[in-house]
């Protein structure tokens, strides 16, 4: 019944991982009581796996500048745009951010991903290179909106958001994270530095699981991370050029005023 009513809704191989942990516990109920059950997974009609079309340069100004001036896009949305493109994050790893995961002030501003996610591959920290001001004011406030609405609303409201603001019938806040990755070969960023910020497989990645405990100071201390900080640099460099000129912009208006 679960599998029937979600088929359509997500792809297959979704509804198979979200079944995958009922499975295992009945399967250890039958060895522990000895039920001798012969337990299988419903048939479920395979799905073809959506194309992400990542966004060309021109739509990442475009997005980046609305964001950050806040031009039809509230501060919330503009932050949880912001980290799915430059962390590859998804919206439900932001939504689980804890203070302690958030280390915007130190030497090398960051967040960590840590609780909760996909697979133990997307465990990792992220620098915050673009939007970091934006980020500071307004994560709080994304968080919240993120805990209090349902599963799929937050994608289905930036995807409007996206679309509304760079004309794109196609794009999806999912798109960003395979933006990133374009993004970085186009920089000539490795392979590894991209997985450890993105969080992709990748058999050479060998961030310490200790280091996503260590304090602020010692993350932004650490050369692996630095690296990261500065391979992110490269990968966006346009768009922090963008911001840099906005902020240029408001500070000769607000000298004229004065």
């Amino acid at each position: 019944a679960y599998a029937k009513d979600r088929a359509g809704k997500v792809a297959s191989s979704s509804i198979e991982r979200e079944l995958s942990p009922v499975m295992a516990c009945l399967r250890l109920g039958s060895e522990v009581y000895g039920f001798d059950w012969n337990l299988k997974l419903p048939r479920i009609k395979r799905t073809e796996a959506n194309h992400r079309h990542p966004l060309e340069p021109n739509y990442q100004l475009e997005l980046i500048k609305a964001v950050l001036t806040e031009d039809g896009i509230k501060p919330m949305y503009g932050v949880a745009l912001l980290l799915c493109l430059q962390g590859g994050m998804m919206v439900s790893e932001i939504k689980q951010l804890l203070p302690k995961d958030i280390a915007l002030d130190a030497v090398l501003p960051h967040l960590v991903i840590r609780n909760k996610t996909k697979n133990p591959d997307r465990k990792r920290i992220v620098p915050i290179v673009l939007g970091l001001e934006l980020i500071k004011a307004h994560l709080s406030e994304t968080i919240a909106w993120l805990v209090r609405t349902t599963e799929s609303g937050p994608s289905a409201t930036l995807k409007k958001i996206m679309r509304r603001t760079i004309d794109s019938p196609s794009t999806s806040a999912h798109c960003l994270r395979h933006t990133l990755k374009i993004n970085a070969q186009n920089a000539g960023v490795d392979v590894l530095t991209l997985s450890s910020i993105a969080g992709w497989a990748d058999p050479q990645r060998k961030m310490s699981k200790h280091l996503l405990n260590y304090g602020s100071t010692g993350i932004s201390q650490d050369a692996m991370v630095i690296k990261l900080r500065d391979d992110s640099m490269i990968i966006h460099k346009e768009l922090i050029a963008l911001e840099q000129s906005l902020k240029a912009d408001s500070n000769v208006l607000a000298f004229a005023a004065q």
